[in-house]
Formats: C-alpha cells, sequence, structure tokens
C-alpha cells in the first residue's frame, strides 16, 4: 500500500512539474517574456498557466474583433488616393495575411465572402451618394439604398465588420447632409458622370486587388 502510495506520490508531483514547464513555455509564446518571467519565479503560477492552456481560446480568435476591424478598414483604404493610407495598407495586409494563415479553412471562407460583400456594400454605398449629387437629388442617407441594404447579411455578425462599417455610414450621412444643405443649382454634365463610373470601376478593381492578397493561399 504505501509503495502504491509513493508511486502516485511521484507521478503527481512529475506532472506538476511537467506541467509547470509547460505553463512557463505557454506564457511565452502566448503571454510575451513578462509573463513568462512571473510563471518561473512563481511556480504555483506557472502551474495555474499550464493549466489554464486548456481553456484558452485560440490565438487567431483571441485577436478576432481587432483583426477583422483592420480587414475592414484595409478593404477601404486600398480604394484610397492617399499615399499614407496606400503605405499603411502594405503593412497592415502582411498583419492580416499572416493572421489568415491561422485561421480556420470555414472561418476563412467565412471572412472571405464578408469582405466581398463590404466590398460590394462600399461601393454601392458611394455610387449611390455620388450620382444623388450629379442628379442634384441628395440622398441624405445613402447607405439606405436596397441593393447597398442586401449585402448587410453577410458582415453584419462580424463585430469588427460591424464596427467599420457603421463609422463609414456615420461618414457618408454627415457628407451628404453636408450637401444636402449647400445644394446646387442643376445636375452636373455627363463627364462628371464618366469620371464618376471610372473613379467607382478603379476603386473596386484596387479592393479586388487587396482582397486576392489577404486571402491568398497560406
Amino acid at each position: 500500500m504505501n509503495r502504491i502510495g509513493r508511486g502516485l506520490g511521484g507521478f503527481l508531483a512529475t506532472s506538476i512539474v511537467l506541467v509547470y514547464i509547460w505553463g512557463i513555455g505557454w506564457s511565452f509564446h502566448r503571454h510575451g517574456a513578462d509573463q513568462a518571467a512571473l510563471a518561473f519565479m512563481i511556480p504555483p503560477y506557472g502551474v495555474y498557466r499550464g493549466v489554464a492552456s486548456i481553456w484558452d481560446e485560440p490565438e487567431w480568435k483571441e485577436k478576432y474583433d481587432v483583426r477583422t476591424e483592420q480587414l475592414a478598414i484595409a478593404i477601404e483604404h486600398s480604394g484610397s488616393d492617399s499615399r499614407s493610407d496606400r503605405l499603411q495598407s502594405v503593412e497592415e495586409n502582411h498583419r492580416l495575411r499572416d493572421w489568415m494563415k491561422q485561421v480556420p479553412p470555414d472561418e476563412r471562407e467565412k471572412l472571405k465572402e464578408a469582405s466581398w460583400n463590404y466590398r460590394l456594400a462600399l461601393v454601392g454605398c458611394s455610387r449611390a451618394f455620388a450620382s444623388s449629387l450629379i442628379s442634384n437629388r441628395v440622398d441624405v442617407h445613402p447607405c439606405q439604398n436596397p441593393d447597398v441594404q442586401e449585402k448587410l447579411a453577410a458582415f453584419q455578425s462580424i463585430p469588427g465588420f460591424k464596427t467599420s462599417w457603421s463609422r463609414f455610414v456615420q461618414t457618408v450621412d454627415s457628407d451628404a447632409k453636408a450637401a444636402a444643405v449647400l445644394g446646387h443649382d442643376s445636375e452636373m454634365d455627363t463627364g462628371v458622370q464618366e469620371r464618376l463610373e471610372t473613379w467607382l470601376r478603379t476603386m473596386n478593381t484596387k479592393m479586388n486587388a487587396t482582397l486576392a492578397e489577404i486571402f491568398s493561399d497560406p
């Protein structure tokens, strides 16, 4: 009986040491050097970190809200003519692609579909706003366009997309209200309409290129 007790005691002690070592390594991997040092210096905390690793969320999911908002912003910035936006996008797109490598295939497909619909909603809202300006019938809520609203179902359940879309809509609505107050006397010429369509096509092409880069095979 004593031999069994000693065996169980030895097994328990070994298990605790292994969990402690695992806790140090896991703390460094997921939480950085400071947490790893803390786990090393305070063994009970190291053991706790080792046990806690069982219920820790995967790293891709831990940053889900932040990364999905960054994804939405990357789509918006890719259509911009601003040099600073383009430079920022290069760095962001690289980070997003690295994150996508960690995302499971089914979630990756969901994000890809959401991104494509987010792009369509952005272009649709911009087209509705610009068209109303050209025709001198300013719509103070251009993003309420039925074609745009159709696309929302694909991304509104994703927190980062929802946050970014709300911010975009507020900006467009504010611009539309300002334009409605200022107004203008007559419809714009066809040359303006052609330039608008060219701009929208260019914006759409840039957004497509950004999404192709971010979602390219790992």
